[in-house]
């Protein structure tokens, strides 16, 4: 059974050229990697299904090696939606209080 928890990545390095999503992508899946949701304005930014018995320094190496640009991906703790949804509910509290 495998153990997957969900993974928040920001690729760093990509450019805004035709194809650029296309090869995140195509490399995502050649890795076995399931996304649950993508946002691509202003970064690419990726919550993906993560096994915890994969190597989180191979699958940079690998991403690298795929995607021209790209010069690392890093870990981030919310996605930028989430980040908005959740300054709409404070405001949505804030407001319902006063």
């Amino acid at each position: 059974m495998k153990r997957t928890k969900s993974k928040r990545i920001r690729l760093v390095g990509t450019e805004d050229r035709i194809g650029m999503i296309y090869d995140v992508l195509k490399a995502l899946v050649n890795y076995g990697i399931n996304i649950v949701t993508m946002e691509v304005n202003p970064f690419i930014c990726i919550n993906i299904e993560w096994d915890e018995k994969r190597s989180w320094q191979d699958f940079r190496t690998y991403m690298i090696s795929q995607v021209k640009e790209l010069t690392d991906v890093i870990e981030i703790d919310l996605m930028g939606y989430e980040k908005k949804k959740g300054s709409l509910m404070q405001l949505l509290i804030i407001s319902t209080k006063g």
